[in-house]
C-alpha cells in the first residue's frame, strides 16, 4: 500500500491517518523548472514529519508531451486535466516498486467545502426581487465575462443554461431534481439550496477524478482508493451545516 502525497492538506490528512497503521511510501510528482506549481519542497517537509519514504517523480515539457497520447487512450478521455499524465508517471513508478493500492485524498476538499465560498453567492437574497430585470442581467453578464465567456450576443445571459443542458444531455438537471427531492425535508428554499447544489456539484465533478484514478492506476495493476469516499463519511460531509463550510471564509476549516 501506498500513498499519494501533493503536500497540499487533503493528501497530508490522509497520509498521516495510515501511517498511524503502517509505514507506507508515498509518491509526489513536481514540475521542474516553476517555482509556482513545485510543491516537493512541502512534500519532503511532510514526510519528514510523519516519518515515512517518499518518491518522487520529476515532470519536464518533454516528458508531458511524450506521455500524453498514452495516457489520453488509457483514459478513454480527452485530457481535461494537467495532472492527467504526471497521474499516470505516479501509478507506473509506484508499479515498478510493487506497490498495489494507492490511497487518495482527492475528493476530502471538495466534500468539505474547498470551494465553499461560492455557495454564498447562490443563495437568493429577498433585495434580489427588487433589482430591475435589466440592471440584474448586466450584473449576471459583467460575472460571465470575469470568467472569460463570450457575452456578446444579446441572449447569451438567456441560452446558456439551455446550451448547458444540451451538452451534457440534462445529466445535470436530472441529479439537480433529484437532490431537491432528496433534501426535500428542509422546508426553507434558501437553506435547501445549498445542499442540493452541493449534491450535484460533487456528483458532477468527482466522477472524473474517480474516472482518471480508476483507469490511470489499473493500467499499472495498482487499485486506486479515494479514501475519503466511505458512505458514511461522505453522508456526513454533505449534511455539515453551511455554516461549517464557509466560517471565517476560510476554505476548508472543517477539515
Amino acid at each position: 500500500v501506498g500513498v499519494m502525497l501533493s503536500g497540499g492538506v487533503d493528501s497530508t490528512v490522509i497520509a498521516a491517518l495510515a501511517a498511524r497503521h503502517a509505514n507506507l511510501p508515498a509518491y509526489h510528482f513536481f514540475v521542474s523548472g516553476d517555482p509556482a506549481t513545485d510543491e516537493r519542497s512541502v512534500a519532503e517537509e511532510v514526510a519528514r514529519k510523519l516519518d515515512i519514504p517518499l518518491h518522487t517523480i520529476r515532470v519536464d515539457p518533454d516528458t508531458y508531451r511524450r506521455e500524453l497520447a498514452r495516457t489520453t487512450l488509457i483514459n478513454e478521455m480527452p485530457s481535461w486535466h494537467m495532472q492527467c499524465v504526471p497521474i499516470g508517471l505516479l501509478a507506473r513508478r509506484a508499479g515498478e516498486d510493487d506497490i498495489r493500492l494507492l490511497l487518495s485524498g482527492v475528493s476530502v476538499g471538495p466534500l468539505l467545502g474547498a470551494a465553499g465560498d461560492r455557495y454564498r453567492w447562490i443563495l437568493p437574497h429577498p433585495l434580489m426581487s427588487r433589482v430591475p430585470g435589466g440592471l440584474f442581467r448586466i450584473a449576471r453578464k459583467s460575472v460571465y465575462s470575469a470568467a472569460g465567456l463570450s457575452v456578446a450576443n444579446p441572449f447569451f445571459a438567456q441560452n446558456l443554461g439551455v446550451a448547458l443542458k444540451m451538452v451534457d444531455g440534462g445529466t445535470r438537471s436530472r441529479v439537480v431534481a433529484r437532490s431537491n427531492e432528496a433534501y426535500g425535508f428542509v422546508e426553507d428554499p434558501r437553506a435547501r439550496r445549498i445542499p442540493v447544489m452541493r449534491m450535484a456539484d460533487d456528483t458532477l465533478f468527482l466522477r472524473r477524478f474517480y474516472h482518471q484514478g480508476d483507469r490511470l492506476r489499473m493500467a499499472e495493476s495498482i487499485e486506486y482508493c479515494a479514501a475519503s469516499m466511505a458512505p458514511g463519511f461522505v453522508s456526513l460531509a454533505l449534511n455539515l451545516p453551511a455554516e461549517l463550510l464557509i466560517h471565517d471564509k476560510k476554505p476548508k476549516w472543517t477539515l
